[in-house]
């Protein structure tokens, strides 16, 4: 487990965050800019003068009845700072050996070795960026940059990996590439990971845990999917609001290229566009999918549809309504022991006399699927 409770004050600015999260996979840190977000990860990594107390699997990073302060270089810990910091003299390969070289020799190095023993032509091979190793920092794009940074990171061996909106400033396809080379790692490597971002969406494909901060301050602490459906989650309140949903595959049509996913014991969906390999079709069976799902493309029906070109309605009951306007509300919905947030008019809701408890039915127009998560 990692622990913390942190207070720093500044002329502008207080830090009060106390939070204890798994000391596995990925821990997502969202916020606003300019909510702590940065000076959190720094605490973490000791590089704040902060009071308070921090534990890491046990063992005290920071005491706060005598204020000793474990030296970040004893921590056994990976900073990917938001402006990379490659040496610019060094290739991309030389870059990763330098840290894999300099990596702790001590106790912390030992534990962190359990997790990640790979050497840098693993850790090469696993990101993707082999092509890039014989190149100069000021060769590489802004996305490859990062991609190599993460790597140096992950050559020193580190028990906890802290990435600092490692995907800000990078246009979409760059973004990709980063996505699925951390979730590369997340899958292959046993890391704890704290990830700082100010995306949601980025949130819901890499995260199992997440922390919401404002204002210098946790204000919620829980897994992904139990924060997503919340109606008053600061991520829910425009119209971008979305619901993640834990599933597990079940079969793929490989005619029409559409998996169906299975959620609970009995509610199926249907995803267009799954274009796995046909030959994968048996080494599939029960993986687990993470769907996105918005909430504006969710509208309700109190009769199942008998001819309707959408795929997926599915029984579910009204668990919340929130008026968000004079012309929209917000319902929670409850399915499969998850939930699932529909965006609809005033209208629609005084016309259907929608109430809580009542059983309805949730037409789904669209289904992103995040991510295969293994």
């Amino acid at each position: 487990m990692l622990e913390f409770d942190f207070t720093l004050s500044r002329a502008d600015f207080h830090l009060a965050a106390k939070a204890t999260v798994p000391s596995s996979g990925i821990v997502g840190l969202w916020g606003e800019s300019g909510c702590g977000k940065t000076t959190l990860l720094r605490c973490i990594a000791g590089l704040e003068t902060v009071e308070g107390h921090c534990l890491f699997n046990g063992k005290a990073w920071l005491r706060k009845e005598n204020a000793q302060s474990l030296k970040p270089q004893a921590r056994g810990i990976a900073y990917v700072f938001q402006d990379n910091r490659l040496f610019p003299h060094l290739t991309a390969r030389n870059n990763i050996e330098y840290a894999f070289k300099r990596r702790l020799k001590s106790t912390v190095r030992a534990e962190a070795e359990t997790n990640n023993g790979l050497s840098p032509d693993d850790i090469i091979t696993l990101l993707d960026i082999r092509h890039l190793e014989n190149r100069f920092p000021q060769q590489l794009s802004g996305g490859e940059q990062k991609r190599v940074a993460i790597a140096r990171a992950l050559a020193s061996q580190p028990s906890l990996l802290l990435l600092d909106e490692p995907l800000t400033g990078l246009h979409q396809s760059a973004k990709q590439d980063c996505l699925a080379a951390l979730e590369a790692i997340n899958q292959n490597i046993n890391i704890s990971t704290v990830f700082v971002s100010h995306s949601f969406n980025e949130m819901a494909r890499l995260a199992e845990h997440l922390l919401i901060m404002q204002d210098g301050t946790i204000i919620a602490n829980d897994k992904l999917t139990a924060l997503s459906h919340l109606i008053d989650s600061p991520f829910n309140q425009g119209t971008e609001a979305a619901s993640v949903l834990d599933a597990e595959l079940y079969d793929i049509d490989t005619e029409y290229g559409i998996a169906t996913a299975i959620i609970g014991k009995d509610i199926s969906f249907q995803i267009a566009g799954y274009n796995q390999n046909v030959q994968e079709k048996s080494a599939l069976a029960n993986k687990k999918l993470r769907l996105h799902i918005p909430a504006k493309d969710v509208s309700i029906s109190l009769e199942k549809a008998k001819h309707s070109s959408i795929l997926n309605i599915v029984p579910c009951k009204i668990a919340e309504i929130e008026l968000r306007d004079q012309t929209s509300a917000i319902i929670k919905l409850s399915l499969g022991g998850q939930y699932l947030l529909a965006m609809i008019t005033r209208k629609s809701l005084d016309t259907l006399q929608l109430k809580p408890n009542m059983q309805v039915f949730a037409q789904l127009k669209s289904i992103s699927l995040l991510e295969n998560r293994h």
